[in-house]
């Protein structure tokens, strides 16, 4: 969703992902968006600081392409740093509302733990069958051969280097793949995957 607001007399779009699912839209009647503070200035410092009750955006009409058709039971969702937005309703609606999958695993990169933020906690602390969801940490001072936090698995790596883990555990190559991040993440990630034997039609992704 494109945002746009006027901020110090400069005009400032944006776009943010939607984490709220289509269901909890409706009932709540609110949108919800997952918002990084990237800068001292700009959409996302007045986001997370500075919007007050009553102040108004302009919205734009989603343009993202990110959408589950579940034509796949096996799913596998890739992002890093605020890239995880575009996969959040995809996998709180297959676990929480949909409740069709056969196995799905989550790769999201982060740089420390401190940005492993506590409004996720529904889908990285839970015991789910059948679901794993996977931190790799580029910065922090853990072992390449991976711990443990409850049902949370850390690794030092990037999340392209998860893949294999990931193939592993899905047990297929029938899988819906849906990923956001940096390019070169992105295309890396895409390029092992088709390696792998994975459909490039069902790979879908964004950059930023």
């Amino acid at each position: 969703m494109m945002l746009e607001k006027e901020i110090y007399g400069t005009v400032t779009r944006r776009a943010y992902s939607i984490v709220s699912t289509y269901s909890e839209s409706k009932k709540n009647q609110e949108i919800t968006f997952f918002v990084k503070r990237v800068s001292e200035k700009g959409m996302s410092d007045y986001l997370t600081r500075h919007i007050e009750i009553g102040d108004e955006l302009n919205m734009m009409w989603p343009f993202g392409h990110m959408t589950n058709d579940y034509s796949k039971d096996n799913y596998l969702f890739m992002a890093m740093g605020s890239g995880r937005a575009c996969n959040i309703p995809l996998i709180r609606n297959i676990l929480f509302e949909k409740k069709k999958y056969n196995k799905v695993y989550s790769i999201f990169g982060e740089r420390y733990f401190s940005n492993i933020v506590s409004e996720l906690r529904d889908l990285y602390d839970v015991d789910i069958e059948n679901y794993q969801w996977v931190v790799c940490f580029s910065k922090e001072d853990i072992s390449e051969n991976g711990e443990k936090n409850g049902n949370l698995i850390y690794h030092k790596w990037y999340v392209q280097k998860e893949i294999d883990n990931a193939l592993k555990f899905i047990d297929s190559k029938d899988i819906k793949v849906f990923m956001c991040g940096k390019p070169a993440m992105v295309e890396e990630a895409i390029e092992k995957l088709v390696e792998k034997g994975i459909d490039r039609e069902n790979i879908l992704f964004e950059k930023y």
